[in-house]
């Protein structure tokens, strides 16, 4: 979301190309993900006997 917008209706409203938008801010932020946005497995332990 952009400024409570989806970014295609930012988009849109700001007359930029979507796939461009996606572009320009991997070049300016980088590769970066949000953290909703990461995924981390994490191993489960076996269950150890009672």
């Amino acid at each position: 979301m952009v400024n409570g917008k989806s970014i295609a209706q930012w988009c849109r409203e700001n007359q930029v190309v979507y796939s461009q938008f996606f572009y320009w801010k991997a070049k300016l932020f980088g590769s970066q993900t949000s953290p909703e946005l990461t995924f981390t497995e994490i191993p489960q332990e076996p269950e150890s006997p009672a």
